[in-house]
């Protein structure tokens, strides 16, 4: 279930990293020049440890059915 997915990442982060925060961001159509620049930025602001999940997917923001066409 692609609507499910993110709710499922959450659930598992929260069990396996206790006190860990999430940071969702959607990025599409862009640079992984530009990606890095915003990783960097975040890494250079915070003094915590830091885990990134990136994923180019976005297929789970769509209708089921869309979803499955985007992924065929």
């Amino acid at each position: 279930c692609h609507s499910c997915w993110g709710k499922i990442f959450n659930v598992f982060i929260s069990q396996h990293f206790k006190g860990a925060q999430i940071l969702p961001l959607v990025i599409a159509h862009t640079t992984p020049q530009a990606v890095a620049a915003v990783i960097d930025h975040i890494v250079s602001k915070v003094q915590e440890k830091l885990l990134f999940v990136l994923s180019s997917d976005l297929s789970q923001f769509h209708n089921q059915d869309m979803a499955q066409k985007l992924d065929a």
